[in-house]
C-alpha cells in the first residue's frame, strides 16, 4: 500500500528571494554513507544564511516521512557540505592585488600595459580587420581570445577612429 503525503510549500512563491538564493547556491546532492548530502557554494553571507534556512526546512519535511523512508531503507538524514566560496574569493582577490597576472580572467582595455607577448597575433588580426571588417576568432577555452580582443585589438582600432563593440553569443548585452 502506497501513501501519498502532500506538503505545503514553505516559501510563499517563486519570487521569494531566499528560495532563489538557496537554489543558486545548492549545486547538487548525492547519497553518501546512507545520508543525503547537499553541496552548496554560497557567494556571500546572505546566500549562506539562505542555504542554512533551506536545509532546516528540508529537515522538517523529511521528519514527517522519516519512519517510512527508514522502513524501506532509504536515506533520510540530511547533511550539508557547504564551501565558503565567498571567503575563498576574498583570498583570491588579495592575491590578484599583489600580481598583475589575471589567471583565467581576461585582460581588458585598462590592462594594455600588462598585456605582453601577443603583438604578432594582434597585428595579424588587425590586418585582417582592415580587409574583412567582420572576422571570426576561434580557439579553445582559455587561450586568450577575449584578452587579445580587449587588451590588444580594441585599443589599436580605437586609435584609428574605430568604434568597437564586443558581443558574446548568449551573453548579456
Amino acid at each position: 500500500m502506497m501513501r501519498h503525503i502532500h506538503y505545503p510549500e514553505k516559501f510563499p512563491d517563486e519570487k521569494t528571494e531566499g528560495k532563489w538564493m538557496a537554489r543558486q547556491s545548492i549545486t547538487g546532492w548525492y547519497i553518501k554513507e546512507g545520508k543525503i548530502e547537499l553541496q552548496a557554494y554560497p557567494k556571500n553571507a546572505e546566500e549562506q544564511e539562505a542555504v542554512l534556512r533551506a536545509k532546516t526546512m528540508m529537515e522538517e519535511d523529511l521528519s514527517d516521512v522519516k519512519p517510512m523512508l527508514k522502513s524501506f531503507r532509504f536515506p533520510c538524514e540530511l547533511k550539508l557540505e557547504m564551501q565558503d566560496i565567498f571567503l575563498k574569493g576574498k583570498a583570491v582577490a588579495k592575491i590578484h592585488e599583489a600580481t598583475p597576472f589575471k589567471g583565467m580572467d581576461f585582460y581588458g582595455e585598462s590592462d594594455v600595459e600588462l598585456f605582453k607577448g601577443r603583438e604578432t597575433d594582434v597585428r595579424r588580426v588587425e590586418e585582417h580587420i582592415y580587409t574583412y571588417p567582420i572576422i571570426l576568432l576561434v580557439g579553445s577555452s582559455g587561450v586568450g581570445k577575449t584578452s587579445l580582443i580587449h587588451a590588444g585589438l580594441f585599443p589599436k582600432l580605437k586609435i584609428s577612429g574605430w568604434e568597437c563593440i564586443y558581443l558574446r553569443p548568449f551573453g548579456p548585452l
